[in-house]
């Protein structure tokens, strides 16, 4: 019974030691990444298989160590220091700039950086400030990097990667981030802007002030048309009234002479009394020896003696 049990746990301890070293037999490449195995500390690149995709993978266990690489595509956030205006008086600046790289070999990668990501950081940034500290080179890495064209950048790049090539890297993208500027350029350019806002404040203030000039001649302008039409019309009018007035003042003179004497001395002295209150206290006498009242009478009685006749 005794020899039945331990065979019983010798079979569990000999399947247990069996799972765990399927387990570390299997390994799992997750997709965008590449796998390496090494084997005492070296890498096994002269095997067919060294490198290893996405999938399962199965590998010796205690003697080869997979090591997992991401393959994707990866960015890095760098910093240039330059002199503002290529004048060595000035203070620098600091531009922060990204680049964009993915790994092409793994091996060679593996063999140059360890995967260390700071020495590619470095490697990155020396390749591209030993590019731009070049006596021929074409422009400031400054203005490379905040005004460059994309056939430049493509040039660049191209060069880079060149050099890049030996480390296993490729650089994809390199592009402006953010700049820092010294505390005396800060103010510069707050000055700068200060003195461009008053300027268009200033000819904004000019132009709507010539506007309204313009608005105010404008509408003065037709003011004084409309109220010269209006005056012209009123003398035209005005005038057809006296000329209409005339003729019929004239109408009736011819029709009655002696009448039409007597009603205009009798408006004459209406209006120098109107005039002058105290002319004869605003009343009218008409004297009956007048020769023009007397007249008038004649005519009267003439027209009611025709009157009673044609009757």
């Amino acid at each position: 019974m005794i020899s039945l049990r331990n065979k019983v746990h010798l079979l569990l301890g000999l399947l247990v030691c069996l799972l765990f070293i399927v387990y570390q037999s299997i390994i799992i490449i997750p997709e965008g990444h590449r796998g390496l195995l090494l084997s005492e500390e070296k890498l096994t690149h002269s095997l067919p298989n060294s490198i290893l995709k996405p999938g399962l993978h199965f590998i010796i266990p205690f003697f080869m160590q997979p090591i997992l690489l991401d393959n994707r595509l990866q960015t890095l956030i760098l910093s240039e220091t330059s002199d503002e205006n290529n004048n060595p008086s000035e203070k620098p600046i600091t531009i922060d700039y990204f680049a964009n790289w993915r790994v092409s070999d793994p091996i060679r990668y593996y063999q140059q950086t360890k995967n260390n990501f700071q020495q590619i950081k470095l490697l990155i940034s020396q390749q591209i400030a030993t590019l731009f500290n070049a006596k021929d080179a074409p422009m400031p890495f400054s203005q490379f990097i905040a005004h460059g064209s994309p056939a430049q950048i493509d040039a660049v790049l191209s060069i880079v990667n060149k050099q890049l090539k030996t480390t296993g890297i490729k650089l994809i993208a390199i592009g402006f981030k953010q700049l820092h500027l010294s505390a005396d350029a800060n103010a510069r350019i707050l000055d700068n802007m200060s003195i461009e806002q008053e300027n268009r404040a200033t000819a904004q203030h000019a132009l709507g002030k010539a506007n309204a000039e313009f608005i105010r001649a404008n509408a003065d302008s037709s003011v004084n048309l409309i109220l010269a039409k209006a005056k012209e019309e009123a003398a035209k009018i005005r005038a057809q009234g006296d000329a209409e007035a005339a003729k019929i003042y004239n109408q009736a003179y011819n029709q009655n002479p002696e009448f039409a004497t007597f009603y205009l001395n009798l408006k004459t002295t209406h209006q120098q009394g109107y005039n002058n209150p105290s002319f004869m206290n605003n009343f009218l006498s008409v004297n009956k020896k007048d020769e023009h009242y007397k007249l008038e009478k004649t005519h009267s009685k003439a027209a009611q003696i025709k009157q009673l006749m044609v009757s």
